[in-house]
């Protein structure tokens, strides 16, 4: 890690093992992931509310939807520690 002065003030510089391009990519896997959690727990709430209104075939499609999603959910997830390695060096939590 390298420090440098801008003239006003120092700013460090991090040394990545991926290209900003690849950084890019890491950014964008970490967004899906957290959208894929987020219409997850919705679908699942969905789900809970549609049970409760007594509309069980409605909720279990949503269930569904969500049980499907997951799939993807942990592709993002596995990019996400791919990238990581690729950028850290060692997995990030």
């Amino acid at each position: 890690m390298a420090i440098i002065s801008n003239g006003c003030f120092r700013v460090e510089e991090r040394r990545l093992g991926c290209s900003d391009e690849e950084y890019r990519a890491l950014e964008i896997a970490r967004n899906h992931v957290i959208s894929y959690k987020v219409l997850i727990r919705e679908l699942e709430l969905y789900a809970e509310e549609l049970e409760k209104l007594g509309l069980k075939n409605e909720a279990l499609k949503r269930k569904e939807a969500a049980g499907r999603l997951v799939k993807e959910l942990r592709y993002w997830e596995n990019e996400v520690r791919r990238l990581e390695k690729m950028c850290f060096g060692k997995e990030a939590k």
